[in-house]
């Protein structure tokens, strides 16, 4: 309502044609309502959304409910709640509008888990337009590759210097 308050004041509009509704009284409610308004209108960012999400997570609403309340999968709303606790970098991709792509966002979250380094070096290319999800998706792949096959050879090494202490 505030939107369009606003936008009617600009316009010097003497008349509107409003929809009054009693809002729930407990919270929980409230904040499902307003989302599902918000939803319906497209005009929430993905981090508002994870926020919200986290908020009815935190009042003990399960993820399954709130998938419920606001009409999509349990898989979309866990993808948002993901978004709590984002490096700073990734969450800067969101918020200065390079990316509104949730799923991207995860993958690079993956990939900090693995190396900030190659994580911050794919957000700048984002943000420089010459990176994509498909991109990004195959950087993942090639350092998880790199990493099981790191952890193969350690494993490989230490059992071969186990085996030669044996033969001491």
């Amino acid at each position: 309502g505030e939107r369009r308050f606003r936008a009617l004041s600009i316009n010097q509009a003497k008349t509107a044609k409003v929809t009054l509704i009693d809002m729930p009284s407990d919270m929980q409610n409230r904040i499902t309502l307003q989302l599902t308004e918000n939803l319906q209108r497209d005009n929430l960012t993905a981090l508002e959304l994870a926020g919200a999400f986290d908020q009815l997570k935190t009042m003990g609403v399960t993820q399954a409910i709130i998938a419920e309340k606001v009409g999509k999968s349990e898989g979309w709303v866990s993808r948002y709640l993901s978004l709590i606790g984002l490096p700073t970098y990734l969450k800067a991709l969101l918020e200065e509008g390079h990316t509104s792509d949730t799923m991207l966002i995860g993958i690079l979250r993956k990939i900090d888990e693995i190396s900030i380094v190659a994580s911050s070096e794919l957000a700048d290319k984002i943000k420089k337009g010459t990176a994509t999800r498909q991109s990004v998706t195959e950087a993942y792949n090639t350092l998880k590759a790199l990493q099981i096959n790191n952890k193969a050879v350690v494993s490989s090494k230490h059992k071969k210097t186990v085996m030669d202490l044996d033969k001491i």
